[in-house]
């Protein structure tokens, strides 16, 4: 499984991965990782021994974030190359499964779509009204072979957009050692 992270920070979105990766890696799944770097969230996934890569974001939504540094002429112009830079890590590493880690990552999604055998997204957030998410429920239509979210709100946002999710709630470590099957 190859698991997409939008920020180099580590948040709630990646942390609610990293929670049960070790549960399936127990089941005999294995992981690798596409991360902004530098960060925190790299960071971690290095003391964890997790295999991953990335590089700087360039990609930004809002106004103010375009303009941060390096700035709008240069983000635009790095978008490309970031994308095709992932592109070209996922093809070597082949994954079964592509796990988009939220809505913001639908560039890296739409980007290395059909290299794996599946595409799943996994949404955390509210899909927003108007052109944007308008947008971005298309090109998951497109893209995501499945789609889930944690929230009954989220499923009906999407759903008014015509996006199908299913609603999986986020798993909580409880401290219980597993038990044999």
């Amino acid at each position: 499984v190859l698991v997409v992270v939008h920020e180099a920070t580590l948040t709630g979105a990646t942390l609610a991965v990293l929670r049960i990766v070790p549960l399936l890696e127990e089941r005999g799944w294995k992981f690798s990782f596409w991360v902004p770097k530098p960060g925190t969230a790299a960071a971690e996934l290095t003391a964890m021994g997790y295999e991953h890569a990335g590089e700087a974001r360039p990609i930004a939504y809002s106004l103010g974030s375009l303009r941060a540094e390096p700035g709008v002429g240069r983000r635009i112009q790095r978008t490309p190359g970031y994308l095709r830079r992932l592109r070209e890590w996922a093809k070597e590493g082949s994954p079964a499964i592509l796990h988009v880690n939220t809505l913001n990552a639908i560039p890296e999604m739409v980007a290395a779509r059909g290299i794996a055998s599946a595409t799943l997204l996994h949404v955390h957030e509210m899909l927003p009204a108007g052109i944007k998410g308008a947008t971005a429920a298309r090109l998951i239509r497109v893209a995501a072979d499945g789609v889930v979210t944690n929230s009954a709100a989220s499923v009906a946002a999407l759903a008014r957009a015509r996006v199908a999710a299913r609603l999986v709630r986020n798993g909580v470590p409880l401290g219980i050692p597993p038990q044999p099957h």
